[in-house]
């Protein structure tokens, strides 16, 4: 389930492919202090993995992993709170198969 900063976020364009496509988005992505240490844009994009990758958002797809940042803001810092709060614009990697596309595979394991 995403929380209410990531129902807030929203896809601006699909540039459509095959299956897989790149979707843009744009969201808040907060840097906990921990990762100040770190070089900004590679603390955001591993914020952008933990909070993106492996998940559904509805009418975009399955999201796969970052492909690039294309703007970030300066960071802010809310009251209370030692996190920096950068608005970004990324591009995600999505699965998103046509309606009707026959996919093929191999089943490697199986439940009963």
């Amino acid at each position: 389930m995403l929380n209410a900063t990531s129902r807030a976020a929203h896809a601006r364009g699909v540039l459509w492919s095959t299956m897989f496509v790149l979707a843009d988005i744009e969201d808040t992505i907060s840097v906990h202090p921990s990762a100040f240490g770190q070089p900004s844009l590679t603390s955001i994009s591993d914020q952008i993995n933990i909070k993106y990758a492996n998940k559904i958002l509805p009418d975009v797809g399955l999201c796969v992993s970052l492909f690039d940042i294309l703007s970030c803001s300066e960071g802010k810092v809310r009251f209370g709170d030692g996190c920096l709060y950068h608005h970004v614009t990324f591009r995600l990697v999505v699965f998103r198969p046509f309606t009707q596309e026959v996919l093929t595979g191999k089943i490697k394991s199986s439940d009963e």
